[in-house]
């Protein structure tokens, strides 16, 4: 679409929800770290599906150096520095977050990347399409001293149709 100056401008965009398979999705992030402060991450979380999906809840994996202080909901602590957080049952196209406070540790080195990361559950495997070639690319992430490393992984029943595009944020 073509924007002219002078906005700000409206762009209704349709979506369909899925009906086909519990399609949910979860995000972390954090603003700027500092160790010796506090400081927290907001978690967002969204049914993209057109099923009601209930018992939902998001496990959450502090970086090491992440010292879990609180949150906007309760908490369960799974042991690792792993927690859990009931998002109870989740209408069509219901999105919610919440915030984790934290401390970052006073040893945790400046400048490092900290890799904290979220799940949510339960997970359905979407059923497959008569055109999906059976390619399935996993994406992993690690901290690697002051980098993040990524891999990305076929892990399907056969090789990639073609090439893909992917885009990697910060």
């Amino acid at each position: 679409f073509d924007l002219t100056q002078g906005g700000p401008w409206t762009q209704n965009i349709p979506v369909q929800l899925t009906d086909e398979c519990n399609l949910l999705n979860v995000d972390i992030a954090a603003n700027f770290m500092r160790p010796c402060f506090a400081g927290n991450y907001t978690v967002n979380y969204v049914n993209f599906s057109q099923n009601t999906i209930s018992s939902t809840h998001v496990d959450v994996t502090l970086d090491p150096y992440v010292q879990y202080q609180g949150a906007t909901i309760p908490a369960v602590p799974q042991g690792n520095n792993i927690y859990r957080f009931q998002t109870g049952t989740l209408s069509p196209g219901t999105a919610g977050s919440f915030r984790i406070f934290y401390v970052l540790d006073c040893d945790a080195p400046d400048g490092a990347t900290h890799c904290s990361e979220a799940a949510i559950s339960p997970y359905d495997n979407c059923p497959s399409q008569e055109a999906w070639s059976g390619a399935e690319l996993r994406v992993t992430g690690a901290c690697d001293g002051d980098s993040v490393r990524l891999k990305i992984t076929n892990v399907g029943v056969n090789p990639m149709a073609g090439k893909l595009n992917y885009v990697v944020t910060e």
